[in-house]
C-alpha cells in the first residue's frame, strides 16, 4: 500500500482523540496515582511507537513488528488501567 500523509495524519489524530475522555476523566475525578501513571506512561510509549512506526520504510518488518507488538502491549494496559475502581 502506498504512503499517504493523510492516513498517517489520520492516525495520530485518532490517537489524540482517543485520548482525552481518560485524560478528562482522571482530571475530574480522583484517580489513584499509579494508575494515571501507567496510563500516561502507556498512552506515550504507544504514540511514540506508532510515531517510529508511521516514520520506518515499510519494507522493513522486523522493527515494524516489534513496534507494532509494542503498541498492542501498551493499548492493553491502557484499556485496562484508566478505569476507576467502584466502591
Amino acid at each position: 500500500m502506498p504512503r499517504s500523509r493523510w492516513l498517517d495524519a489520520a492516525a495520530i489524530a485518532t490517537w489524540l482523540v482517543c485520548g482525552l475522555p481518560p485524560i478528562v476523566t482522571m482530571l475530574q475525578s480522583p484517580v489513584e496515582g499509579w494508575i494515571a501513571a501507567v496510563w500516561g506512561g502507556a498512552f506515550v510509549i504507544y504514540g511514540a511507537a506508532m510515531g517510529m512506526v508511521l516514520l520506518v520504510d515499510r519494507r522493513a518488518w522486523p522493527p515494524a513488528a516489534g513496534l507494532i507488538a509494542v503498541q498492542s502491549v501498551s493499548a492493553i494496559v491502557r484499556r485496562r488501567g484508566w478505569r476507576r475502581r467502584r466502591s
